[in-house]
């Protein structure tokens, strides 16, 4: 069996998907009667996935092959251009510590569900404002 790395297209797809599905569970989440952090976890590890993704792209088009699954942090650290903000790589960084508990485990971070809530809100709109600075050679239309 031939392993078989993704392009970087390929990871902005995986990374778009990943972030609307976080999306629709976000809005879900909004409408459901009863919030609680265990029915945040998904969106969590989805937000997780889409930046890891969109990094992992964003270096690997700077500097060709990135081999190793790399942390958010990691991958931050290769793609020094991005202007992400001192508190939105705070608001990375708590992703990352999220997703790296064992998630469905006590949140101490937030005081209530709202706080965590707004969070993810605020984590897809850097995903949203980062994936927009996406390189000409990467936009499909592009590659078409």
């Amino acid at each position: 069996m031939e392993k078989h790395h993704l392009t970087a297209a390929e990871l902005l797809e995986n990374a778009t998907a990943h972030a609307m599905a976080a999306e629709m569970l976000l809005k879900q989440f909004h409408q459901a009667p009863e919030q609680s952090f265990a029915a945040l976890s998904p969106v969590i590890t989805l937000l997780y996935q889409a930046f890891q993704q969109l990094l992992r792209a964003y270096a690997q088009h700077d500097h060709q092959h990135v081999r190793k699954i790399k942390s958010i942090g990691e991958l931050l650290e290769l793609t020094p251009h991005l202007p992400i903000a001192p508190h939105q790589q705070d608001d990375l960084k708590t992703l990352n510590r999220l997703y790296r508990q064992n998630m469905g485990q006590n949140f101490v971070v937030w005081e209530n569900v709202q706080d965590m809530h707004i969070f993810c809100i605020r984590t897809l709109d850097l995903f949203t404002g980062l994936y927009d600075l996406m390189p000409l050679e990467l936009e499909a239309n592009y590659r078409n």
